[in-house]
């Protein structure tokens, strides 16, 4: 006789989470909103400032630099860099070109390059 499999299935909702790309958000359009409201609050601190500041805003303030970063990768996991590029008005750097330093990272190392 031909033994059944026996198959267990489990619905727990930290194994549905595992398997969500786009963790700790629930899908692709809160990931994409995400992206959008890191670009609105890095445009928030250079308002008021004219272009050759954002240069020393660059050097000296580390939170702004980690926003950037965080927000640049975010956007290229996903193919956002256009609109991104967008969304920053005042941002000379071509954020596709600048995207493509995150092509060789393993996901392992990604924490410890944002924390720089």
């Amino acid at each position: 006789m031909e033994k059944k499999l026996k198959y267990k299935y489990q619905s727990d909702a930290t194994i549905r989470q595992s398997h969500n790309i786009y963790a700790p958000f629930d899908n692709y359009h809160d990931y994409c909103n995400w992206i959008v409201m890191q670009a609105v609050e890095l445009n928030n601190m250079v308002i008021t400032l004219p272009p050759n500041v954002i240069a020393e805003i660059w050097i000296h303030d580390v939170h702004f630099r980690q926003v950037f970063r965080r927000m640049a990768y975010m956007a290229h996991f996903v193919h956002y860099e256009k609109e991104v590029q967008r969304l920053l008005p005042w941002c000379n750097v071509d954020i596709i070109t600048y995207c493509t330093r995150f092509d060789n990272i393993k996901k392992e190392k990604l924490v410890s390059y944002f924390v720089k």
